[in-house]
């Protein structure tokens, strides 16, 4: 049976994403890579909603073994053969300052078939291969954070480490344990530009759970940007999705603002578009009960007073705004102007 989109369903969910930028929305970038195809030139959804929301942009090796986004994930492909190198992909969420701290979270696997030589490899074993970093406005130098694969140290597959600096990952913090491939894990690393120090934790509970600690020499540096790396180092692949950028631990690892109200993207109202932000991050109960309590209220800052509450939408009703998500995401572009920013 053929679905259609009412007018109204597209037209509130044009209004949602045109919505002003909230002062209380920190969370500065949530993909959940929702649109099949080529990374390049999209917007992340679901946002959060901004005006300065910009486009996913490649840098090194752009147009080379693009970035795609299939079955609702990013794959990043590592090649050591041809191509002779594969494109970055970066999404600028604007400078945080030069005493700011940066966190950011993403699920990721290494499938088994795709990464049968990590083992052997001389770069991962010598030097490690990063494919997720933070980095400020200038040249690759300024890369922290930077987020990825070693050899095995023990009966595992792999390890994961992190450098605060642009320098091996085999100098920098590595977690204890080896991990083992065809499995999800939930990573969140931050980068703080007043010490250069950088963190790394694994499927955390929360801001005190386990984690790993490298603090490298360059502070200061104004974190604008998350970078996607694939490279030549080795032959292999990353799974990766539900990425978020934040300005507190809290709001990267549940990937929206804990305020209580209902409001997961910040953008000063509470509706559909809360709903696939909760779905597809935190997926509490609470959570979810905090957001129909509060549905169809502006709590934007400003107001003061939350406007009125109108009733819940069905299931169905919120079934179909996702769809509409995904059939207007294909025009969210932004001029091809982004497209030229190196990352």
């Amino acid at each position: 049976m053929a679905f259609r989109v009412s007018c109204c369903s597209l037209l509130c969910f044009a209004t949602l994403f045109a919505a002003p930028d909230s002062a209380l929305a920190i969370v500065l970038l949530d993909e959940q890579f929702l649109e099949e195809g080529t990374l390049e030139g999209k917007l992340p959804m679901p946002g959060p909603p901004s005006p300065t929301l910009k486009v996913w942009n490649a840098g090194a090796g752009g147009g080379v073994n693009p970035v795609q986004v299939v079955n609702g994930e990013a794959v990043l492909i590592q090649s050591d053969t041809n191509p002779p190198n594969g494109e970055d992909q970066a999404n600028d969420f604007g400078e945080q300052g030069a005493t700011a701290t940066t966190f950011a979270r993403f699920d990721f696997r290494l499938p088994s078939a795709d990464n049968g030589t990590l083992a052997s490899d001389p770069d991962v074993a010598d030097e490690g291969v990063f494919f997720v970093s933070l980095r400020a406005q200038s040249p690759a130098s300024s890369l922290r954070a930077r987020t990825g694969v070693l050899a095995p140290a023990a009966a595992g597959d792999f390890r994961l480490g992190i450098h605060a600096d642009s320098s091996n990952l085999s100098l920098g913090a590595i977690w204890p344990t080896d991990l083992e491939f065809d499995t999800t894990y939930r990573a969140v690393i931050s980068y703080n530009a007043t010490n250069a120090m950088s963190q790394l934790w694994l499927d955390p509970v929360d801001e005190s759970s386990a984690r790993v600690t490298h603090t490298g020499t360059l502070t200061g540096s104004d974190i604008d940007r998350i970078v996607l790396r694939q490279a030549t180092d080795y032959a292999g692949k990353q799974i990766l999705d539900n990425l978020v950028v934040a300005t507190t631990f809290a709001e990267a690892l549940s990937g929206f603002m804990s305020d209580g109200n209902g409001d997961y993207n910040g953008d000063g109202f509470v509706d559909a578009a809360d709903y696939v932000v909760w779905r597809k991050n935190d997926g509490s109960q609470e959570a979810y009960d905090e957001w129909a309590a509060n549905f169809g209220s502006s709590v934007g800052s400003g107001s003061g007073v939350p406007g009125a509450i109108h009733g819940v939408p069905e299931p169905s009703t919120v079934i179909l705004f996702v769809l509409s998500v995904t059939v207007l995401s294909r025009r969210r572009r932004v001029a091809r102007t982004e497209s030229n920013v190196s990352i």
